[in-house]
């Protein structure tokens, strides 16, 4: 009997087995069946809205926006145009970067403001490389806060005035998700979510990736709601490709797919009118030609301009709705164009790495000159900022007489207006050839004033510093110092002119003990030699003079722009090279590049810059000469990342009549 019951709970357990075996088998082929079954959200109350724009009374007119990244930037001269014309969409269906500017418009903002805001600031303003923790290496907060600080915390995107559509891909279920209900700047961030540059955008257990991954044109989900279709595309097809560099290979592993399918569907319908905006040879990174490429999508609009005009006629026009952004938008330019910050109007906490140099000539830096690199925390709420670094710290600046040590920063900012910012300032670092492991330590107080400022054009700033550095390590090397300066920049047809002067107050020790008083004059004229404004001629001068008979030497700083290997930091810049006065004369002949050279349309050399220089010092009556060749660069990262990039190398004939060879390499993730 127990032989039985044995065989009877095998024969059970057997069976049980087999159906689990056969019911997983029907769950997987269940999902892999319905995996071209798109799942959509929002959808009653989008065709309810469609419906109350026509009444009933005529087909609703659809708009798709393909993606293509820097490319779908034609998507704006489109609905310029369309505008233009009186034809207003009844609904749009986007993806990818299509999204950013169907959704924009679909909100209210006018072409002209999304122009506005693509024009206030470089792209890397708003993006950070990251640790990878969520799936991606670009961090997107800042940008979701731009989105929030135009249109709101709370909006959501079935508030747009124009109903749409956003087309994105999942990664748990594999089908393709369509939105069209929940928070508007969550759903434009996920719009743009490509797989390993940003984190999977979490939406009701989806993990969404850019739509565009998959499908560049999402046109099937346009026709579910209407047979009267405008497309609007924006592929890629340059010729100049390297299609056996390993980067290029994957983008391109990328686009055959979402190509063919974009074909599939544009050959299952017919009826549609399709601008194809002619921006095919422009690559994926090319946001610095966003407004060419518009004005592209507009010409190519105009093309299908006597099919567009048969189209219904709204009384409406989304630009009469864009006032109630204008003075949030005026406010975000502002903020950008002073000082490249986005306001947080909630607290942001985010971790990523940072590198960053106290060490180019634009940085107000005088008792250090080193180039941090490390993992940052950071800390944004309103007008509130707070930084913290810990890694490497190296010097660059001078090559020849390198150090490195590791270190840590910590920064607290705020922002009194939108024009005016406070800074404190403190960093430690221990050398690695230190024999007592004692610190260097380095305190900062500024205040920034951006008096004027017009992107490409002029500006005018004010800044007061106050800066202390002690090295533990070596009980001589302490100093202290004071600055007061004035910046200013004008720049009109072919000629660049800066100028900068200064106030400088100098101290061996915290309290001043032994000070000298210096001002300082730099002015700098560059000259285009030519219509396309590549070759260039560059002079400029430097002066700074003691004031009073005091005692100490005429200082020189690295951010004073002459390539040296004995300037140092800390108390070593304060005994520099003269006894009374300091000057220096400058030559740059240079060529900018106007193509940007890329790897594999991942990274791109934008704002290239070779040149040849010859700075003349003159220290009391001796003589120097610095001389050589550089070259700068932004370095960026699918364009959104930017590293600004500078490395010169030259031959010095010192004061002292000693001849060295002096190199120099700065990058940072900011300025």
């Amino acid at each position: 009997m127990k032989r039985i019951v044995a065989l009877l709970l095998i024969l059970a357990v057997l069976i049980s087995a087999l159906f689990s075996e056969q019911e997983k088998d029907d769950v997987f082929l269940d999902e892999l069946f319905s995996s071209d079954i798109p799942i959509t959200y929002g959808e009653d109350s989008f065709i309810e809205r469609i419906n109350e724009r026509t009444k009933g009374e005529r087909e609703p007119i659809g708009l798709v926006l393909t993606g293509g990244s820097a490319r779908a930037c034609a998507h704006i001269g489109v609905l310029r145009y369309l505008e233009e014309i009186g034809v207003v969409p009844d609904f749009i269906v986007a993806n990818s970067m299509g999204s950013i500017i169907g959704m924009l418009y679909a909100a209210g903002i006018s072409t002209q403001q999304i122009e506005n805001l693509l024009e206030a600031g470089d792209l890397s303003t708003y993006f950070d490389i990251t640790i990878p923790i969520g799936g991606g290496l670009i961090n997107t907060t800042g940008y979701k806060a731009l989105i929030e600080n135009v249109v709101g915390d709370d909006y959501k995107i079935e508030d747009t005035i124009i109903p749409i559509m956003v087309v994105n891909d999942d990664l748990v279920t594999k089908r393709e998700v369509r939105i069209a209900e929940g928070k508007f700047s969550d759903i434009l961030v996920g719009s743009f979510a490509i797989p390993v540059y940003f984190d999977p955008y979490l939406y009701k257990g989806h993990l969404l990736i850019d739509g565009g991954v998959v499908n560049l044109a999402p046109i099937n989900a346009a026709y579910k709601y209407s047979d009267n279709i405008i497309i609007s595309t924006a592929f890629y097809d340059n010729p100049d490709m390297n299609l056996i560099n390993t980067i290029t290979i994957l983008n391109s592993a990328f686009d055959v797919g979402k190509r063919q399918k974009a074909a599939e569907e544009l050959k299952e319908h017919d009826g549609y009118i399709w601008i194809r905006c002619d921006v095919e040879k422009y690559s994926f990174m090319a946001f610095d030609k966003a407004m060419e490429m518009a004005e592209i999508g507009y010409e190519s609009a105009k093309k299908e301009g006597d099919r567009l005009k048969t189209l219904y006629k709204a009384n409406e026009r989304v630009s009469e709705d864009s006032a109630s952004f204008q003075e949030r938008i005026d406010k975000t330019i502002r903020n950008i164009g002073y000082f490249k910050r986005v306001e947080m109007n909630s607290p942001s906490n985010v971790v990523n790495l940072k590198l960053d140099t106290m060490a180019f000539e634009d940085t107000p830096y005088y008792l250090l000159s080193n180039t941090l690199f490390g993992i940052n925390y950071s800390f944004d709420y309103k007008g509130f900022g707070l930084g913290i670094v810990g890694g490497l710290i190296f010097n660059t600046s001078d090559l020849v007489n390198s150090n490195a040590g590791w270190g840590g920063d910590i920064s607290l900012s705020y922002y009194f207006l939108e024009n005016l910012r406070a800074t404190l300032e403190l960093l430690a670092e221990i050398p690695f050839d230190t024999k007592t492991f004692l610190p260097s330590l380095y305190a900062k107080e500024s205040v920034d004033y951006m008096a004027l400022k017009k992107r490409d054009k002029y500006r005018l700033s004010l800044h007061q510093s106050w800066e202390y550095f002690h090295d533990f390590d070596n009980d001589k090397s302490i100093a202290a110092l004071v600055t007061l300066r004035a910046k200013g920049e004008y720049a009109f047809d072919y000629v660049t002119l800066r100028g900068e002067a200064g106030y400088i107050l100098t101290g061996r020790d915290i309290l001043f003990s032994h000070p000298s008083n210096f001002t300082d004059l730099s002015l700098s004229l560059r000259f285009y030699m030519e219509r396309s404004k590549s070759l260039y001629s560059q002079l400029g001068a430097f002066g700074r003079l003691k004031i009073g008979n005091r005692e100490g030497e005429v200082p020189l700083f690295y951010t004073d722009g002459y390539l040296s290997t004995t300037i140092g930091f800390g108390a070593e810049a304060l005994s520099s090279k003269s006894d009374y006065a300091l000057s220096y004369i400058s030559y740059r002949l240079g060529w900018e590049f106007h193509k940007n050279p890329t790897f594999g349309e991942f990274l791109s050399f934008e704002k290239l810059d070779a040149f040849l220089y010859a700075d003349v010092l003159f220290a009391d009556m001796k003589i120097g000469l610095s001389t050589g060749l550089g070259i700068k660069c932004d370095i960026t990262l699918i364009g959104l990342v930017r590293l600004p990039f500078r490395f010169m190398i030259g031959y010095e004939l010192t004061p002292e009549h000693e001849n060295r060879f002096v190199a120099s390499m700065l990058f940072s993730s900011e300025f």
